[in-house]
């Protein structure tokens, strides 16, 4: 949906603070159904990232067995970002 307007909106603060645990958490990685998340190791922790900087396999999250999707959004189910 959009929204078209000419009022002044206050814009939402940046976010400054890293938001993915990334190792301390790793749910998304530990659930992923068909092993398709690998975190990408050369990366400076200190900068601002809201997802795992990670290599996907996306052909992986769409499989499909006789029951229906393996997978389809379990990594984002789990993730406790955002969720407070």
């Amino acid at each position: 949906m959009s929204v078209i307007t000419q009022a002044e909106l206050e814009p939402d603060p940046l976010i400054t603070e890293t938001i993915c645990l990334r190792d301390e958490c790793r749910l998304c990685v530990d659930n992923c159904g068909v092993q398709g998340i690998t975190p990408l190791e050369d990366v400076d922790r200190e900068s601002v990232f809201m997802n795992m900087p990670s290599l996907v396999d996306k052909k992986a999250c769409y499989l499909k067995d006789s029951y229906g999707a393996i997978c389809w959004g379990t990594c984002i189910d789990v993730c406790p970002v955002g969720k407070e």
